[in-house]
């Protein structure tokens, strides 16, 4: 590049090693001059500084310029120039016209944007170069200084400038690196050097950064440090807080050339600009304590976390994360300086827009210690008190919280607020394992929201759940049917499709036929609104339908459930979804594409006992499959952890074992052995497991099975069913009756009047099938045509037989109750 006549400008930041590069192209160039200007402030000084070190007299630009064209051929260096602004390059500019054949080198921390000007940026080392000096400097003052683990660390903080470098290397045998980690924040203060052989303007980082901020106009060094109260990295729409658009931009590119900020441009030719740790840490001393742009940030981020918490529900999830994870530093460094500065207002803003949103993408001990942060808050005496504990209401509490949370008095604040901090305790206390305290308090917390939609809607919710974790579905959907009721009230429809999936769930847990009713509804309601509800809403529909024998349309909710949960990035339930594709497959018969669905639906991530739940239903695919070895190791896994889950799917871990041992009787038959210990030992499960206390529609179809296959085990081939009616098995068919009360009580009815070998009249059918109703003759009688004719269709054909007094079940075709 210096081969060439023409300007060259060597720039970057201050103490980036500008001054030592081209002091290493002198020492290679024997023709070369160099001129330090660090110290001259105007151009009249700067000509005759230049003109003393290449030996002449008084000088003007043009007769400078004239001696140099009389050299010819020649190389002219002049270190540190950004001072002179305007006025340096228009020097430079005269000279380099005046003698074409020079090659004139400068330094600067600014470009001179002249024509023909080429420049070679000179930024922060790369990682093990910035190491390597560091160590070589600080072995310079204490040759056994060791290695150690956050040296790499260190460096990067120090953004892998050699001037910073060399100045932490200073302090490193006195303080120890632990000692120059800690003190890091007092970065301008600590890292000084006051050796005589070290140019003033680079004895301290303050002095460093003070030469390049003094260059700056009022405009620029008020949206510096505006940025500055973010730490990076930024992109152009991260900036609105600063300032107007334009004036935005301009001054980034400004600051850019200055370098102050650095920028990368990537392959798409998004910009993203850096900070030098430095720099920001000067400019952010600049910054009133009452600057409006310490609120418009606040604000700004309120802002962006709500916006980033609706991307995650919809198409643009992958963006949302990645901003959010750009951006995580920024919101943590908002936090901590509401809460240095006093700004309470500002903390429990920022924490409380931001809490759902790290809760979906955030790590977990993150969000911990910003919520230590606010309920340290709640401490007797601290300022916020009770205002702080608001942005608890809707989290999930650390348990540990919770004695530090039920010691607010929610008593002395107003009746939405109090509610919203009953239901923060209420949670408390749930996590905790204290429920009928948990449920007390969340019952206060409705009763204070009476009159304020979003308290209510909060309090019914938490209810609702306190509740049904206790096993109380009753109360529980009564909870939730009140949130449902406010919604609609108030023409919410994404909050009338949360509280419809919550009432649709528990009616599926007590076998309600409105059940996929009230699913289908939510699913409708909540659209694209709220995609990882609406995909909760689908699971349990395939739920439903499973339990139904509807294979295609089981596999047509899951397979949408699990589509929406992995576009979106909702992993949580992702592998129960892909479980219940596997259990479609499998009620369809086709083994191969269940065993891969259980894989994909293993290979998720989400809670213990939901894993467990899939891995035990993968037990009973392996198993069916004669797989025995690997569904034993599998249910050997989940089987403890449902059996300590304490929850409704407790007995899914013995419900599922029924189908191992019924394996290990059909291989003891082959083999020769006797196969009446296991079966005994299915026996005794399924006794332990009645019907009626099975609270989960997962349990109750579990054990459905598991009678269904130890009676086929057992022998004969006569009909199956259990003692309510609910399903019909004989041979190869089987008919669902669960939601078919009418025809369930026609069936009943047959099978009471079997055994006197008695039929039954259309009147008494009737009569059994609608009881309490009246109707014309005709009609009674269609509806028991219908009734008989369904039962015959769905595999009673043979079995039901049709005399002069009505219907009877064939006496001679064993009927088993399971």
């Amino acid at each position: 590049m210096c081969a060439t006549p023409g300007p060259v400008t060597v720039h970057g930041p201050g103490g980036a090693g500008k001054t030592r590069l081209v002091a290493e192209l002198v020492a290679i160039e024997p023709a070369a001059v160099s001129v330090p200007l660090a110290e001259v402030t105007d151009a009249e000084w700067m000509v005759a500084t230049v003109a003393g070190a290449l030996g002449l007299g008084a000088a003007t630009v043009g007769s400078l310029g004239a001696a140099l064209q009389h050299r010819g051929r020649s190389l002219l260096v002049l270190d540190n120039l950004e001072q002179l602004g305007v006025d340096g390059a228009r020097v430079v500019s005269d000279l380099v016209t005046a003698a074409p054949e020079l090659t004139l080198v400068v330094t600067s921390r600014v470009r001179l944007e002249l024509r023909g000007e080429r420049t070679l940026p000179v930024g922060p080392l790369e990682a093990d170069a910035a190491l390597a000096l560091l160590l070589a400097r600080v072995r310079e003052r204490a040759p056994d200084f060791p290695d150690h683990p956050a040296l790499p660390e260190l460096c990067a903080r120090l953004d892998h400038l050699p001037l910073a470098l060399e100045l932490a290397a200073a302090r490193l045998p006195t303080l120890g690196v632990d000692g120059v980690m800690h003190l890091l924040g007092r970065r301008l203060d600590l890292l000084a050097d006051r050796g005589p052989d070290r140019p003033d303007h680079h004895r301290s980082l303050r002095t460093a950064v003070e030469g390049s901020w003094s260059l700056l106009t009022r405009e620029e060094r008020r949206i510096l440090s505006a940025l500055a109260l973010l730490p990076g990295p930024l992109q152009i729409e991260d900036t609105a807080f600063a300032g107007g658009e334009v004036e935005v931009g301009l001054a980034l590119a400004s600051l850019t050339d200055a370098s102050l900020l650095r920028v990368v441009v990537d392959a798409s030719a998004r910009a993203t600009w850096h900070h030098y740790e430095t720099v920001r840490a000067f400019a952010l001393e600049q910054l009133p304590p009452d600057d409006p742009a310490r609120g418009r940030l606040v604000a700004w981020l309120v802002q962006t976390a709500d916006r980033l918490r609706a991307a995650l529900c919809g198409p643009g999830v992958d963006d949302a994360v990645a901003t959010f994870l750009r951006l995580r530093s920024a919101l943590i460094e908002a936090v901590e300086r509401a809460e240095r500065d006093e700004r309470y207002g500002d903390l429990v803003r920022l924490v409380g827009a931001m809490d759902t949103l790290v809760h979906q993408v955030g790590p977990g001990t993150w969000r911990e210690r910003m919520l230590q942060r606010v309920v340290a808050l709640c401490e007797p005496g601290s300022p916020p008190s009770v205002e702080a504990v608001v942005s608890l209401a809707m989290t999930t509490v650390d348990p540990t919280l919770a004695e530090r949370l039920a010691s607010v008095d929610p008593t002395a604040s107003p009746a939405p607020l109090r509610a919203r901090v009953q239901v923060a305790v209420a949670k408390s206390l749930f996590d905790r394992g204290r429920m009928a305290e948990a449920a007390q308090v969340a019952q206060e917390a409705a009763a204070s929201a009476v009159t304020e939609t979003r308290g209510f809607l909060g309090a019914c919710w938490v209810l609702g759940g306190i509740r049904a974790a206790m096993g109380d579905l009753e109360r529980a959907r009564a909870a939730w049917s009140e949130g449902l009721e406010r919604a609609r009230l108030a023409r919410s429809p994404v909050d009338e499709g949360l509280f419809l999936g919550q009432v649709g769930s528990a009616a599926m847990d007590q076998d309600d036929p409105d059940a996929m009713g009230y699913l289908r509804a939510a699913v409708e309601l909540l659209g694209r609104h709220h995609d990882y509800r609406r995909s909760v809403s689908l699971i349990r529909i395939a739920e439903i339908l499973v339990d139904r024998d509807d294979a295609m349309g089981a596999l047509e909710a899951a397979s949408e459930a699990a589509t929406v949960m992995r576009s979106t990035g909702q992993l949580r339930l992702l592998g129960y979804a892909e479980a219940l594709v596997a259990r479609a497959h499998e009620a369809s018969g086709r083994t191969a594409e269940a065993l891969d669905a259980y894989e994909r639906a293993r290979g998720g991530s989400g809670h213990p006992v939901v894993m467990a739940t899939i891995e035990a239903w993968g037990a009973r695919a392996l198993a069916d499959a004669d797989r025995l070895a690997d569904a034993e190791a599998l249910f050997g896994r989940a089987s403890p952890v449902l059996a300590r889950s304490g929850t409704k799917l407790a007995p899914l871990s013995a419900l599922i074992g029924v189908h191992l041992a019924l394996l290990q009787a059909r291989r003891a038959r082959r083999e020769g052995r006797d196969p009446e210990p296991w079966l005994a030992e299915a026996r005794q499960v399924l006794a332990a497991h009645p019907p009626e206390a099975m609270r989960a529609s997962e349990t109750r179809s579990a054990r459905r099975a598991a009678a269904e296959r130890l009676a086929a085990d057992t022998g004969g081939d006569g009909i199956l069913t259990p003692a309510d009616g609910a399903w019909i098995v004989w041979g190869t068919h089987r008919l669902e009756l669960g939601t078919r009360h009418a025809i369930r009580r026609v069936w009943l009815a047959l099978v009471d009047a079997r055994d006197a070998g008695e039929p039954r009249s259309v009147e008494e059918l009737f009569a059994a099938g609608w009881p309490g109703e009246s109707a014309r003759q005709d009609a009674a009688r269609d509806r028991v045509y219908h009734a008989v004719a369904t039962l015959r269709k769905g595999g009673l054909g043979d079995a039901l037989l049709r005399t002069e007094g009505g219907w009877v079940l064939d006496p001679g075709v064993p009927l088993r109750f399971v």
